[in-house]
């Protein structure tokens, strides 16, 4: 299990230090990288969910569609997404970042960042089920329905998983992401 968390501490610093390094000499990148902050650290989590989910069948308009990535409420990131989403994609599929402070405006999102200011139960509910992996950034909104939720513990970025959320939304998360995932919900003793 610390390997796994090793692992993904690295792909995140790695992502973070691609991005980071846009127009920067090297050693500029790098202490940049070494003091990234919790936005830079989340932006590339997002990244790396749309890598170790599956969605359910019929997800997707096409083979080729692009991954709908929401922000609802307040938008913490600024231009953060697009710097490390530009020029990436996630098994063949490039993102489209939208933002909105209404949670119909942002229907038929693949990934729905749910910000501080933008979460509530009624939010999620409206939500859920509508093949959206839910992640939310406040405390106790993996036990309201989000899928995942960040937290930070040890002065450290890291997340949680609702697993009945995930099933009743038909998602599927890598056995690698869930050995470094903290387990809240019903089915938080089993896997998945």
């Amino acid at each position: 299990m610390k390997f796994l968390s090793t692992t993904i501490n690295l792909l995140c610093a790695a992502l973070i230090l691609a991005v980071s390094s846009d127009g920067a000499r090297a050693g500029e990148a790098k202490a940049t990288a070494l003091v990234a902050t919790p936005m830079q650290v989340k932006a590339a989590y997002l990244y790396n969910f749309s890598l170790f989910v599956e969605w359910p069948s019929g997800s997707f308009e096409s083979d080729t569609s692009d991954i709908r990535l929401c922000v609802l409420g307040d938008d913490p990131f600024g231009n953060l997404l697009e710097q490390t989403l530009r020029d990436r994609q996630a098994k063949g599929r490039k993102f489209n970042i939208r933002r909105s402070k209404s949670p119909q405006e942002l229907l038929g999102c693949h990934i729905l960042y749910v910000s501080p200011s933008g979460g509530n139960h009624e939010q999620l509910r409206k939500i859920t089920g509508a093949n959206t992996l839910i992640v939310g950034d406040a405390p106790g909104l993996a036990e309201k329905g989000a899928i995942l939720n960040f937290f930070t513990e040890d002065q450290r970025i890291r997340f949680e998983v609702n697993i009945a959320s995930a099933r009743k939304s038909g998602f599927i998360i890598s056995a690698r992401m869930l050995q470094v995932a903290r387990m809240v919900g019903e089915d938080a003793g089993g896997g998945q």
